[in-house]
């Protein structure tokens, strides 16, 4: 028989997890798992490396922005001034006119007008005949005539076709894209 009385008994606050539920194979496979290592540190080579990579990328950024902010300032300063603004006459919408009776005196009808911005034509002569061209067939203008209207007004923006008709409002609408400088602009008219 085994006798009991020599031996010590840790007390039960002392005892952890560990020591009670596992045997020695569970403790060796747990021991094998955590000498394994999971994460491997960056040799010095690849470290300065990056760094030196980093520190390249800042220099490169540090020239560009010394090249744009001191060497090309006037240029850009130019361009600043030029776009600084712009300006746009909106003309204010009527309301609807009724008499006492609350009889409809005035209707508005929206009506379409072809605008250029002389600024925003291409400035290549090729491209902006070309352009003109185009456009004096749709609004079915003299070439001619357009062309010489552009270039003797003063005014930055010139009306080049009036109350629009549908017809030509949609060819218009699918290749306004494709015409820089120009744009429609809807205009509330009033019928009395």
């Amino acid at each position: 028989m085994l006798n009991f009385k020599d031996k010590k008994i840790k007390s039960l606050e002392k005892i952890e997890p560990g020591e009670v539920f596992l045997d020695s194979l569970a403790q060796k496979e747990e021991n094998d798992f955590f000498e394994k290592k999971f994460e491997v540190p960056l040799s010095r080579n690849i470290a300065r490396g990056f760094f030196i990579s980093i520190l390249i990328l800042i220099f490169i950024l540090f020239i560009q922005s010394f090249q744009f902010q001191v060497l090309k300032r006037t240029q850009f300063l130019a361009l600043a001034e030029k776009n600084k603004f712009i300006i746009q006459k909106v003309k204010a919408e009527r309301g609807v006119i009724y008499d006492r009776d609350f009889k409809q005196l005035v209707f508005n009808q929206p009506s379409f007008d072809l605008v250029l911005d002389k600024r925003a034509l291409p400035k290549e002569a090729d491209e902006k005949l070309k352009i003109l061209k185009e456009v004096s067939f749709i609004t079915k203008k003299n070439f001619d005539e357009l062309k010489k209207e552009i270039e003797e007004s003063q005014e930055v923006r010139i009306t080049i076709a009036e109350a629009l008709d549908y017809q030509t409002l949609l060819i218009l609408e699918t290749k306004i894209s494709q015409l820089p400088g120009f744009q429609i602009k809807t205009i509330q008219s009033e019928i009395i």
